[in-house]
């Protein structure tokens, strides 16, 4: 009978101290967050299509959305903007590349970061337009047109930038000799 009684003690001890343990290493891991995931997927592009997407942290912690794409289409896409879109509100991540290296080859896939912070409440998540290698634009229109100007944008300023850099360049040249 006695060394039943001190058998549970000691269990229960050991239990005690484990517990313990177990608690201080729970108080040093931070509280894990919600993470919202789109409902729906969709796509504004015939041919393309969300196929899977997880959960990542980027390198300060943020809950980030891997978006894999597959591109069902002979073409070549240049350009992608994924968006989490109402009828009132929209935002978005665009990804871009070269035309000589396409970021989405014909029947290929690709996977993008979308911030979970970026993601609206009940609104799905979609591929809302591509540009082609050719240059041509499909999807909602108004988001083609706006992701067109932004790199035609970049690229005139990209050229003033080179233009003014061998200007420079050239002055001092003629100052050395």
């Amino acid at each position: 009978m006695k060394k039943r009684i001190f058998s549970c003690i000691a269990m229960v001890g050991v239990v005690t101290v484990c517990l313990a343990i177990a608690h201080k290493r729970v108080e040093g891991i931070p509280a894990q967050e919600l993470v919202r995931i789109p409902r729906a997927f969709k796509s504004a592009i015939e041919g393309i299509n969300i196929v899977g997407i997880n959960v990542v942290y980027d390198e300060l912690n943020n809950p980030v959305l891997d978006v894999t794409i597959q591109n069902n289409t002979s073409r070549n896409v240049t350009t992608i903007l994924l968006q989490s879109i109402t009828p009132t509100h929209s935002s978005g991540e665009g990804l871009g590349s070269p035309r000589e290296n396409p970021m989405l080859p014909a029947f290929g896939s690709v996977t993008m970061k979308f911030k979970a912070s970026s993601l609206l409440e009940n609104a799905p998540l979609m591929v809302a337009a591509v540009i082609w290698d050719d240059g041509t634009t499909s999807g909602l229109p108004k988001p083609a047109e706006r992701m067109k100007q932004a790199i035609t944008q970049a690229a005139e300023q990209a050229e003033a930038t080179n233009q003014a850099a061998i200007k420079k360049a050239a002055k001092e040249k003629e100052g050395q000799q």
